[in-house]
């Protein structure tokens, strides 16, 4: 059974009759609207349609654009002066009805008066019209769906959805844990990343010796304290020769008894790559 029926002419204002039922739609649900286009399924009867529509609804918005009154047929005849126009016929049935009749006016529209008005639809010209603006359209679409619900038989639809307010509250640990294991995953892709960093850049780099002219005088490891924590440098950054990425050694100045060969900033003019060694 429809709620909402919406009555509109195509020609006129068609645009803003669908832009109205979807919002519409938002708040009642599409089984209380009733739009011809939508509503009417493929092969039933036009006529018998609209009259069920009309006698089952509690509410008729006559949606108004600037051409309403004045649009003609083919003939040039006004077609709201024609009895079997079925604006006319419509907005007939529902005043007879006495259910709530609203002029809802668009793009910029005036509400029509008695003199333009056929005799069966005139009481329209009495009924308080309301006014939907494109540049406040949310606002005054809003006003009429407060208007709406007053009517008798206009029921809101009831929503599925459950509000964030609403949603249990994990325990402060679930939380905590929850929040920890995003980290690890974080600090995980950055350790991995910067894995595959390293052996492109081994393959691509590190593997030209330079050239066997150029004289390279090694640098001692600069003296450092026992038992240096992981990531401790013990010699500088510089191009003292070929050596394999990663490569390991002995050393006491570490902790953990060994250091390795890494790649540091710079370039060397004799090609290759700078590289120091850190406490593993």
């Amino acid at each position: 059974m429809s709620g909402i029926f919406i009555s509109y002419r195509r020609h006129d204002s068609q645009s803003a009759a669908g832009r109205l039922a979807d919002f519409l739609e938002r708040s009642f649900g599409a089984d209380q609207i009733f739009r011809d286009v939508e509503t009417i399924e493929p092969g039933v009867d036009f006529v018998q349609a609209i009259e069920k529509a009309i006698a089952s609804c509690q509410v008729m918005l006559v949606v108004i654009g600037p051409r309403w009154l004045t649009i003609t047929d083919q003939q040039g005849n006004r077609r709201l002066d024609k009895a079997d126009d079925w604006i006319r016929i419509e907005t007939k049935l529902a005043l007879q009805r006495n259910i709530r009749v609203i002029p809802v006016l668009v793009e910029n529209a005036q509400p029509p008066t008695m003199d333009e008005l056929p005799d069966e639809i005139k009481p329209l010209a009495r009924r308080e019209a309301h006014e939907l603006s494109d540049k406040r359209w949310d606002y005054d679409v809003q006003c009429l769906i407060d208007a709406l619900e007053k009517v008798p038989g206009i029921r809101r639809k009831v929503q599925t959805t459950t509000s964030s307010q609403n949603a249990p509250v994990q325990p402060v640990t679930a939380r905590l844990t929850t929040k920890l294991g995003k980290v690890l995953a974080w600090i995980g892709g950055i350790f991995v990343a910067l894995i595959m960093i390293g052996l492109f850049l081994e393959d691509t780099t590190i593997s030209v010796t330079p050239p066997p002219s150029l004289p390279l005088t090694p640098v001692a490891p600069q003296p450092l304290m026992q038992g240096l924590p992981s990531g401790s440098p013990t010699s500088t950054c510089g191009c003292w020769g070929y050596v394999e990425v990663g490569a390991t050694r002995p050393n006491a100045q570490c902790a953990s008894g060994i250091d390795a060969v890494v790649m540091c900033q710079g370039a060397c003019a004799g090609g290759g790559a700078p590289w120091q060694s850190l406490c593993q």
